[in-house]
């Protein structure tokens, strides 16, 4: 008899080993028989194992300092930096309800510190009075090059589990998770040694190590791999009742617990080309105001089409707009004249106006280069390395072809084709049943990595096609009516 016979039979074989398998194992008999007992005998393939992605490893820079913040005395941290919290450093301001957090962030003007997390103002709106599953303190890097989370876990531990012991009173989550690099062992060491020092009467934090495959610290791929669940892209984690944390805002608020020091400053990641190490520098913060319209630009991970309109992101939520990058740049002895200005990273940000763009609470680096050439892309070779790094699953070549079958200057919403356009190749509906095909709808779940424009080999602006077809299909799609206003009374 071999030596795992049921491993070895067929499903229909195994039929005989149900009651068994199921009682032994625990699997649900709602499933089939061979589906759950593969599942069950083979976690590592569950639906928690991230699709595509790179692995980058941890970035070759870690600032000794946040300039404009510590003095030079101070510019090496010390070695244990969590044994030294204490005591509580909390004010009696510290908030014990939701709604009270709420308020404070409001009043403080703490919204989105991030590009690709969603505020907490903003998901503490939409969980309202629901129970919270779980508090993700997002330890990992959003960019490859970023080293921001685990500076501020060096440099300013303190304030880091200070503004989380906050979040944790006022939102009294079932489970606290600090997500850190599994490869970044002095973070880890920092946080575990700490928790282990923790009087037990606190409330719990279970610190989980992820391997960094970018975009791991996307909310969407982390919730997946986490927890196991399904988080439309664009939707909010308080769809699954999680609520995820961004170090910045868990800093900003202990920063205004501890000292009444309003979000007016933020540390942001100088890169220049050139120089010999980046910088974390603070840039400083303004009050709302009425953003300036926002110059063209263009995904920096592909070039757009010649006859097309380029990709406009829309800024930020609750963004408070500072002083302009020029200006930042200057105080901190960079000239801008002649380079290239990127925001958010090398992988997914914008080349934006240094003169007009400006530091915002959700900018988290500023990249200077020398202008580059513009390569011209060349046909497809069909070699399958930007399905293969898709976080989501996507085939990128196939979206940017789509995307060219569109014709410059429809007007999607009513379907009217420009005077140039023969009618014969792409009428009115051809175009309507198109955006409406659940190939176009598929560009809905892109989030916007740029993974398949940085490993194309022929360079061809996936990315950029890719969302210019999930702006169309957007637009496409039917808009509820409009209410009536009710009639007056005779």
């Amino acid at each position: 008899m071999h030596p795992y016979p049921r491993l070895m039979r067929s499903p229909r074989e195994s039929n005989r080993y149900l009651p068994h398998c199921h009682t032994q194992l625990k699997i649900p008999h709602d499933k089939p028989a061979h589906a759950s007992y593969n599942d069950a005998m083979f976690p590592f393939a569950s639906s928690r194992k991230m699709t595509g992605g790179l692995v980058f490893g941890p970035p070759a820079w870690m600032p000794q300092r946040i300039e404009e913040t510590f003095d030079d005395s101070s510019a090496t941290p010390p070695a244990h930096a969590g044994e030294q919290h204490g005591k509580d450093r909390q004010t009696s301001d510290a908030p014990r309800s939701r709604s009270a957090l709420l308020a404070l962030l409001e009043k403080i003007q703490l919204g989105r510190t991030s590009a690709i997390i969603p505020g907490l103002a903003e998901q503490l709106r939409h969980i309202a009075d629901r129970p919270v599953r779980a508090l993700v303190f997002n330890g990992l890097p959003t960019q490859p090059e970023f080293a921001l989370p685990a500076a501020l876990t060096r440099l300013a531990f303190d304030e880091l589990f200070a503004g989380l012991e906050a979040l944790q009173i006022a939102l009294d989550p079932k489970r606290t998770l600090v997500v850190v690099d599994r490869h970044d062992f002095k973070t880890r060491r920092l946080w575990k040694r700490f928790l282990r020092r923790r009087p037990f009467s606190s409330r719990p934090i279970t610190v989980k190590p992820l391997l960094n495959r970018y975009p791991q610290a996307h909310p969407t791929i982390l919730t997946r791999s986490l927890f196991g669940k399904r988080l439309p892209v664009g939707s909010l984690p308080v769809r699954q009742s999680l609520l995820v944390v961004d170090p910045l805002t868990a800093w900003a608020l202990a920063r205004f617990l501890r000292d009444g020091q309003t979000f007016d400053c933020r540390p942001v990641q100088l890169f220049v080309q050139g120089v010999s190490a980046p910088r974390l520098v603070m840039g400083r913060l303004g009050q709302a105001a009425i953003p300036p319209p926002p110059p063209a630009v263009e995904a920096i991970s592909g070039q757009a089409a010649p006859n097309d309109a380029p990709v406009i992101r829309p800024p930020a939520p609750d963004a408070l707009l500072g002083e302009t990058i020029a200006q930042f740049c200057k105080r901190h002895k960079v000239d801008v004249t002649g380079m290239q200005v990127i925001r958010n990273g090398m992988m997914a940000g914008e080349i934006v106006d240094p003169h007009s763009a400006c530091i915002s609470a959700a900018t988290e680096s500023i990249t200077l280069r020398e202008p580059v050439d513009v390569e011209n892309p060349s046909a497809c070779l069909a070699c399958g390395w930007c399905v293969d790094v898709c976080p989501t699953g996507l085939t990128p070549v196939r979206l940017m072809q789509l995307s060219e079958k569109i014709p410059t200057g429809v007007d999607i919403a009513h379907g009217h084709l420009p005077a140039s356009t023969p009618r014969a190749n792409a009428g009115p509906n051809a175009v309507k049943s198109l955006l409406t095909s659940r190939e176009a709808r598929e560009s809905l779940h892109c989030i916007s990595c740029g993974l398949c424009s940085y490993v194309c080999p022929t360079r061809l602006p996936l990315m950029s096609e890719t969302l210019r077809l999930r702006e169309r299909v957007v637009a496409a799609r039917p808009h509820p009516p409009e209410p009536h206003p009710p009639e007056a009374p005779a």
